[in-house]
């Protein structure tokens, strides 16, 4: 979706979403749902704290990688540390790339329980440690990914928070400005 252009971008993205929401309007399912979409326009979760060296830290610790690695997470703007097309400047597909073989192929989480675990993320008075296994140990490479840019609350979709509220409901981008909370 990323090689989609204006327009065509926000015609795809609100056929998805469109599609996504179809079959079910429950707030709760919703709720969750636009809260991974529009990270950066959830309020009722906190920040985690996590910027893109401290989550290098983190990854580091929770898989117990080695210094060359995280060499390559802490370093991830700087060719010299990595190889020619590995990742070098995006911080999530540095992530995929160092750490890919740390993961199961398939995926067991949920929306709801993904949420759950970034709210405990975000929650200052809990270890960010065991919920990082637990999220690593629940999700495949690509999903950590995205997963990521979650925590970085930037998708990398170049896509106005305007464009998913409208695929959503088309009043929700007025209801947003008047209550800024998604839920």
């Amino acid at each position: 979706m990323s090689e989609a252009r204006g327009g065509n971008k926000t015609k795809i993205v609100k056929k998805c979403i469109t599609r996504l929401f179809k079959n079910c309007r429950h707030p709760k399912f919703t709720f969750g749902i636009l809260r991974l979409l529009i990270p950066e326009a959830d309020k009722e979760r906190g920040n985690y704290g996590l910027k893109e060296k401290a989550l290098a830290r983190l990854i580091c610790v929770s898989l117990s990688l080695d210094k060359g690695a995280f060499d390559r997470l802490y370093h991830y703007k700087n060719p010299n540390y990595h190889e020619p097309g590995h990742g070098i400047g995006d911080f999530s597909i540095c992530v995929e790339d160092v750490t890919k073989h740390y993961f199961k192929p398939t995926s067991t989480l949920t929306v709801n329980r993904l949420n759950e675990l970034l709210d405990q993320l975000a929650d200052n008075n809990i270890e960010q440690k065991p919920t990082f296994i637990t999220l690593i140990n629940s999700t495949n490479a690509s999903e950590f990914k995205w997963i990521i840019r979650i925590i970085l609350k930037d998708l990398k979709l170049n896509i106005k928070n305007e464009v998913v509220l409208s695929a959503y409901h088309p009043d929700a981008v007025e209801f947003n400005m008047l209550n800024p909370n998604l839920e």
